[in-house]
């Protein structure tokens, strides 16, 4: 029986798995909802030695400042420099429902250009490889400087 066992689940498994992605179809998602790359001509600007630009466009006036350890609701749109969007909160026409960030699991430059920015700022971030998936081998982003415009709706301490 304690043979027999194991045999029968794993036919049992291969019968109800069978072809189950017959007909699935991957679609990617909408971005059209996606804002346009945020102007950054009267943005205060901040560059620093290691390739990060931090322009705020809009600063924020909420009372706590972002800090690393802090979870942030956001609406961005991420875009290689050449302009394609990579990832947008905006996809599928999403306007409502701002994203949940745990700044602790992001990409350094990220983290590094959202330190001290408070709710309701505006703000854009332009993060060479090295602050951002550069260290992967395997991330298709890996060699590309990327562009974040962010809108911060507010901040979880």
């Amino acid at each position: 029986m304690k043979r027999i066992l194991p045999l029968v689940l794993l036919v049992i498994a291969t019968v109800s798995c069978g072809d189950w992605n017959s007909g699935f179809e991957f679609k990617p998602p909408d971005t059209s909802t996606a804002p346009a790359p945020y102007d950054t001509t009267n943005a205060q600007k901040f560059y620093r030695a290691d390739g990060l630009k931090v322009y705020t466009v809009i600063a924020g006036t909420g009372d706590i400042a972002i800090s690393e350890v802090d979870r942030v609701y956001t609406f961005y749109t991420l875009r290689k420099m050449n302009g394609t969007i990579q990832e947008s909160t905006y996809s599928d026409g999403n306007t409502t429902n701002p994203t949940l960030l745990v700044m602790s699991s992001l990409i350094r430059g990220f983290r590094e250009g959202m330190i001290g920015q408070r709710a309701g700022a505006r703000v854009v971030l332009i993060i060479p490889p090295a602050l951002g998936y550069g260290n992967s081998t395997t991330h298709p982003l890996r060699k590309d400087t990327l562009r974040f415009d962010i809108d911060v709706k507010s901040i979880v301490d």
